[in-house]
């Protein structure tokens, strides 16, 4: 037999049941949160992007679907590298 100590213990109980058949979706949606990049773009390459006629999303682009990553140890920075432009401009 439940009984429940006050009204908010119910609800309480109802919002537990709720995550608890939801838990998949809560995980995805925490994931992508959690992993949510913030790109800087540098002067540099600012520049670089103006003096080679590159349209300034696709670093966000290649950052989000590169088709190998590396870590550069040297200068302590990840490396996207992403070889076939023709995806982007589709």
């Amino acid at each position: 037999m439940n009984v429940y100590k006050s009204f908010y213990d119910f609800y309480f109980l109802e919002f537990l049941l709720y995550l608890y058949s939801h838990q998949h979706q809560l995980k995805s949606l925490i994931y992508n949160f959690i992993n949510k990049v913030m790109i800087i773009y540098t002067d540099h390459l600012k520049t670089r992007l103006r003096l080679r006629n590159i349209p300034e999303e696709y670093p966000g682009i290649i950052l989000e679907n590169p088709e190998q990553r590396f870590f550069d140890v040297l200068e302590k920075r990840n490396v996207s590298i992403k070889k076939d432009l023709n995806i982007i401009k589709n």
